[in-house]
């Protein structure tokens, strides 16, 4: 050990969810739970000092005698109070990132958390399904700070859900224009419903304040599996979302997908195959994402569903750091249906140009064009016998 009396800090999802099992790690001292910006501020201050940790807010720790404390929850922070971001700290550069089809984008944050109930989402636990967000002018002026002074262009708000309130999405689309801010943007977190609720006029201004990338949460085709992740939204909405969004032609609308949720069959599989399929037909400009393959996260509805399915709870943070969060499903299926999902999984990363729109890779942009009519085959079809790509993913 090199400083053993440095207090390691941790913080995040997976500490606010298992506060308890990673302080039980040798290497762990303090968890800041939940939102950390005041809480983590606190602890430093008192570490300085040599003060107790009791009554900080959002804290877990360990006191002198070792035992584990868990002081009161912290309400979670409003942004607007945050001091402004020190960009002038870091190299913005070094974080700039290839996205829809833009070559320097730059994360931001503008909302945290989502009200929403999906059952595998950790927003119901580590958000408790809030939601906060900067005022349409703290916004516009964050967009307006960063183009100006640093030259960002492209911003993709890495926001849960950033249009749960239709009315400041549309404030901040007004103020961009009003300032006269000419850049690009790609949202991550958006609702089928919430942008079934938007006109062709709505839709039109978004286009003309620079929006380019709308990530959608479809997660599935099948309407039962839908019902059972609680999305708030039918196959059919997604359709008839998609043909709207069609005749707007600077938007991109990129479809997530998930498959191996407890209880799925193949012909759930083969309804989300199909609708995906049924979007990219439908929307020329459409995308979707990889066949992800659930997995359960602590906490949430599902969690508790997926250990009636044979999911094994790993008992120490060791055992969840070595957890297989991409490929493997999460338990076992009938009728090597784990097998069909993984599948669907690979051959979905070819069917459409999303590596072309991210990758900054010229290689793997040329290595996905050339795949992509050999998966999209197999994608219409649902085939997926003898597939040596699976052996080129592995290598």
């Amino acid at each position: 050990t090199v400083s053993p009396h440095t207090k390691i800090v941790w913080g995040g999802v997976h500490p606010t969810t298992f506060p308890t099992q990673t302080l039980q790690n040798k290497f762990v001292d303090v968890i800041i739970r939940g939102n950390g910006e005041f809480s983590f501020l606190e602890v430093v201050k008192a570490l300085e000092k040599g003060q107790d940790l009791a009554g900080i807010n959002g804290v877990s720790y360990k006191d002198g005698s070792g035992h584990i404390k868990h002081n009161k929850d912290r309400a979670a922070v409003d942004l607007n109070v945050l001091p402004p971001t020190p960009w002038h700290l870091v190299d913005i550069k070094r974080y700039l990132h290839r996205s829809f089809h833009q070559d320097n984008v730059l994360n931001v944050e503008t909302s945290r958390g989502c009200p929403f109930p999906c059952t595998f989402c950790y927003c119901t636990t580590f958000h408790k399904r809030g939601w906060k967000s900067l005022s349409p002018d703290k916004t516009v002026e964050l967009f307006k700070e960063l183009n100006s002074k640093y030259g960002v262009k492209s911003f993709q708000p890495v926001d849960d859900n950033f249009f749960v309130d239709v009315h400041r999405a549309k404030a901040v689309m007004k103020g961009i224009i009003d300032e006269g801010l000419d850049i690009k943007m790609g949202f991550q977190g958006v609702r089928v419903d919430s942008m079934a609720r938007l006109s062709h006029d709505d839709l039109a201004l978004l286009e003309k304040a620079g929006s380019i990338l709308l990530q959608f949460g479809v997660e599935s085709g099948s309407d039962r599996v839908l019902n059972l992740i609680k999305k708030g939204l039918t196959r059919q909405l997604a359709i008839d979302t998609n043909k709207k969004l069609a005749r707007h032609g600077q938007l991109l609308p990129f479809y997530n997908f998930m498959c191996g949720f407890p209880t799925e069959t193949k012909e759930d599989l083969f309804q989300s195959t199909s609708l995906a399929w049924r979007m990219l037909k439908d929307n020329k400009n459409a995308l979707v994402s990889p066949f992800h393959i659930y997995k359960p996260y602590p906490g949430t509805d599902m969690f508790d569903l997926a250990l009636q399915q044979g999911f094994v709870k790993p008992k120490t943070l060791e055992e969840w750091a070595t957890m297989d969060w991409t490929g493997q499903t999460a338990f076992e299926f009938p009728e090597g249906l784990s097998e069909l999902f993984k599948s669907v999984s690979i051959v979905s990363i070819g069917v459409d140009k999303k590596i072309e729109a991210q990758s900054e890779s010229k290689w793997l942009r040329g290595l996905a064009k050339v795949y992509r009519p050999y998966a999209r085959f197999r994608f219409k079809h649902n085939v997926y016998g003898l597939m040596p790509e699976k052996m080129i993913m592995k290598a």
